[in-house]
């Protein structure tokens, strides 16, 4: 579990690989989005701001700028890591997996 008090958001993993994006901001948080991953999921960090022109300055070449990305990333204790685009704040309900590796275990 990850709260990220910047954007009033709880991020939740559950044992069966799925991730829930929660509203912190009512009495009772409000449930905004359920994504699924094909591994069983306990989230280990989330990254917010990330300037990719930074890391991959080659495949950002014909962009204007640097582009700035939100990324949630999930990992189980086989080393499995799911990388999640939570969007830009108030998006969150367009939250995707983009991407997966396969690590080593613990």
């Amino acid at each position: 579990m990850i709260h990220d008090m910047e954007r009033n958001l709880l991020f939740i993993a559950s044992g069966e690989g799925e991730v829930f994006i929660l509203n912190t901001l009512p009495s009772t948080p409000d449930l905004i989005v359920t994504v699924t991953t094909d591994k069983k999921a306990c989230i280990r960090g989330l990254t917010r701001s990330i300037n990719t022109m930074e890391f991959w300055p080659q495949k950002n070449v014909n962009m204007r700028g640097s582009i700035t990305s939100n990324y949630l990333m999930a990992s189980d204790v086989n080393g499995y890591i799911t990388i999640f685009d939570i969007g830009y704040p108030g998006k969150e309900y367009g939250t995707k997996r983009i991407g997966n590796t396969e690590g080593k275990p613990k």
